[in-house]
């Protein structure tokens, strides 16, 4: 995913990558590689995120019950549960995305793109 994000806002290309980087490592990766980098760190407490998937059609990229699969041990790689998560120690937008819906998340984190490269 860097590399091609690396490539395409090398021929000015926006990219947004929507991922679960669990280690600090990986996002000063990107960091170090991607031109014009932000990070957004979306906060939720891990209850709140099992809630959630526990109401989420399946799909190909997540799938149901993928939590509750890892409290079982069934799941090893899911961060937070079978792997560690780090918390970002400086992203440029941190989203309590436990206190706000989709749509605010989204409206707070163009606001904060705007802000940096647009203003």
């Amino acid at each position: 995913l860097v590399y091609i994000a690396k490539l395409l806002t090398q021929n000015g290309v926006n990219v947004v990558i929507d991922a679960t980087g669990n280690l600090r490592r990986y996002r000063e990766n990107a960091r170090n590689q991607i031109q014009k980098f932000m990070e957004a760190y979306l906060e939720c407490p891990l209850e709140v995120c099992i809630e959630r998937e526990s109401r989420r059609a399946e799909t190909r990229q997540a799938p149901r019950q993928i939590y509750e699969r890892a409290l079982k041990g069934e799941a090893p790689t899911v961060p937070g549960v079978g792997q560690p998560y780090e918390p970002p120690t400086n992203p440029e937008i941190t989203v309590n995305t436990a206190h706000c819906t989709p749509e605010e998340a989204a409206r707070k984190i163009l606001e904060a793109i705007i802000g940096k490269w647009y203003a």
